[in-house]
C-alpha cells in the first residue's frame, strides 16, 4: 500500500470546509452518546450524556462534532455558522484539544468504520458487540474535552472548576476511565501534527441569525475516505523513527 503524502492529506482537508465563515446544514447521521455522568461545573451538578455526533460534510467528508459549551441550552440546531478554528479559546486551550484529538480521534474512527463494517455496512446500533466500547470511547472524548475549555488549569476529572464523579455503571464508568487515560496523555506530552481541518460551529436559524443560548460545537472534518489521514499518520510515525 502507498501512503499519500501530508501534502495531499492536508489538500483534501482544506476542502472539506469553507475557510469563511458561513451557514452549512450537515445532515446528522449517527450519535455515540454514553449515559448520565453526574458533572459539576462551578457550582451547578448536572447529571448529562457525554458522546459526538456524527455528521456527513461536503465533500462526503465526516465531521465528528463535539459540544464546546456545558449545558448551554438549545442543543438540536441544524444551521450553524461555521469558522475555522477554536472559536475564543486560548492557544494553550487550542494546543491541548488539537492533541487530544489527533491522538484519540483516528481510533474511534477505526472503531466506527470496523462497526459499519461488522453491521452491514449499516450504521450500528445496540445489537453490534462492542457497541458499548464505542459509547464509552466517545464520552471519554467529550468529558475530556469540556475539562480542557471549561477547567484548563485543572486537568482532571476529579477536582477544579469541571469534574465528574465516579459511578457505578460500568459503561459509563469506562467513559471516565478514557477520559482520565486521554488527559493523562496530553499532560504526559501528547502533541499534534498537522491534517485534521477544526471548525467552530455556532447555532443558527434558517435565515442565519444566531439562536439565543445556543449549544457551540466543536467540528473535527476528516476527508473521506479517512485512510488517507491514517496512512499519513503511519508515514508520520516511521519518519519520525527514522530520524531519532
Amino acid at each position: 500500500m502507498q501512503f499519500p503524502t501530508l501534502q495531499t492529506v492536508l489538500f483534501f482537508a482544506a476542502l472539506a470546509l469553507p475557510a469563511a465563515a458561513q451557514t452549512l446544514q450537515p445532515a446528522l447521521e449517527q450519535r455515540y452518546e454514553s449515559g448520565q455522568y453526574l458533572i459539576t461545573l462551578g457550582a451547578s451538578t448536572v447529571n448529562q450524556h457525554a458522546g459526538i455526533d456524527l455528521r456527513n460534510g461536503p465533500g462526503n467528508a465526516w465531521i465528528f462534532d463535539f459540544c464546546a459549551d456545558f449545558s448551554a441550552g438549545v442543543n438540536n440546531s441544524s444551521h450553524y455558522n461555521v469558522s475555522a478554528g477554536f472559536g475564543s479559546l486560548t492557544l494553550d486551550q487550542a494546543d491541548d484539544l488539537s492533541a487530544l484529538l489527533y491522538n484519540t480521534l483516528p481510533v474511534f474512527d477505526g472503531m466506527v468504520r470496523d462497526a459499519i463494517t461488522a453491521s452491514g455496512d449499516d450504521w450500528p446500533d445496540v445489537g453490534y458487540s462492542g457497541y458499548n466500547d464505542l459509547l464509552a470511547y466517545a464520552a471519554g472524548m467529550q468529558l475530556a474535552l469540556w475539562e480542557i475549555i471549561h477547567d484548563p488549569a485543572s486537568g482532571d476529572l476529579d477536582s477544579g472548576n469541571f469534574s465528574v464523579d465516579t459511578v457505578a455503571d460500568p459503561d459509563v464508568a469506562l467513559g471516565r476511565s478514557n477520559a482520565d487515560a486521554f488527559l493523562d496523555g496530553i499532560a504526559g506530552g501528547w502533541t499534534s501534527q498537522p491534517g485534521f481541518t477544526f471548525e467552530y460551529a455556532r447555532p443558527t436559524d434558517a435565515g442565519g441569525t444566531p439562536v439565543p443560548n445556543g449549544q457551540d460545537r466543536l467540528w473535527v472534518v476528516i476527508p473521506e475516505p479517512s485512510s488517507a489521514l491514517l496512512g499519513a499518520f503511519g508515514l508520520l510515525f516511521l519518519l519520525r523513527r527514522r530520524r531519532a
